[in-house]
């Protein structure tokens, strides 16, 4: 994936535009780092590389940390770095006001020291028996806007073959019902907790957050997002600005609560090694 360099004015595409700076072209190599992890799991694992770029140019900002895979099967590395070159922001600024928009344009007062401040960071949850699960998740700020605009996606693989895994993938047919009613309760317990702490009444109730799980495990909008983890299933609905916090948490439901329904061998067996520890 190239990051290419920002221009003095950023183009509008569509409702929506993106742009990018290379890491590589960049003339601070302190702006840059890279790691590479291999996850020490058993059964098929990915190579894991993150590099990061954290630069300025003019009055627009950039902060990415983003990943690449490798793998012994090529093809099933190139179709996983495809789909995570495709797919995320890194490193682009997102124009939402419908107007181009120039970087060498002094910041208003009062609202930060930029024009355009993106941050997008990527991360991995699972990378064992066959399957890669990360998650991204950033915020872009476009001068004069009232909040900043959050958004989050979630990746699934399989490994050996290069797949991105929807939630049909992984659990048994008509299972919807069953999600939606784990979502919301998990996530009413945050918001239960939120409520304890403040000493206000909670701000949405169980069957309307049932519903929201509901909507983003139909895929009404666009395929659910979902990230595998050791402790569980995260289902990340969609409650917009007012509720990103939530939304980023994600609703967690434990694999013990999802037995027998789950089918992805290679998730089953991170499953498994969550009830073995369990028991430990």
């Amino acid at each position: 994936m190239k990051l290419r360099a920002l221009p003095t004015v950023l183009a509008l595409t569509s409702l929506v535009a993106f742009v990018g700076c290379d890491a590589e072209e960049s003339s601070d190599p302190s702006a840059q780092t890279s790691d590479v992890e291999e996850s020490g799991s058993s059964g098929l694992t990915a190579e894991l590389v993150f590099e990061e770029v954290d630069r300025a140019e003019q009055n627009c900002k950039v902060y990415a940390k983003y990943l690449t895979v490798d793998l012994e099967e090529e093809a099933a590395a190139d179709r996983i770095n495809d789909a995570l070159d495709r797919a995320d922001p890194l490193g682009r600024i997102a124009i939402e006001n419908g107007e181009p928009v120039d970087c060498a344009a002094a910041p208003e007062p009062g609202l930060g020291d930029f024009v355009f401040d993106t941050q997008a960071s990527m991360t991995v949850s699972a990378n064992a028996h066959g399957v890669l699960s990360v998650t991204e998740s950033g915020t872009s700020y476009s001068a004069g806007a009232a909040h900043d605009n959050h958004f989050i996606t979630t990746f699934n693989f399989d490994l050996a073959t290069g797949k991105r895994l929807e939630l049909a993938d992984v659990m048994e047919d008509d299972t919807e019902g069953l999600l939606a009613s784990l979502c919301g309760a998990s996530y009413f317990a945050l918001v239960l907790a939120e409520s304890e702490a403040s000493g206000e009444e909670p701000w949405i109730d169980e069957e309307s957050l049932v519903s929201t799980c509901r909507q983003e495990i139909d895929g009404a909008y666009a395929p659910a997002r979902f990230a595998i983890e050791d402790g569980g299933l995260r289902i990340h609905a969609s409650f917009g600005h007012a509720g990103f916090v939530l939304e980023a948490e994600g609703a967690l439901i434990a694999w013990a609560d999802l037995d027998g329904f789950v089918t992805a061998t290679g998730v089953q067996k991170i499953a498994s090694r969550a009830g073995d520890a369990e028991v430990e």
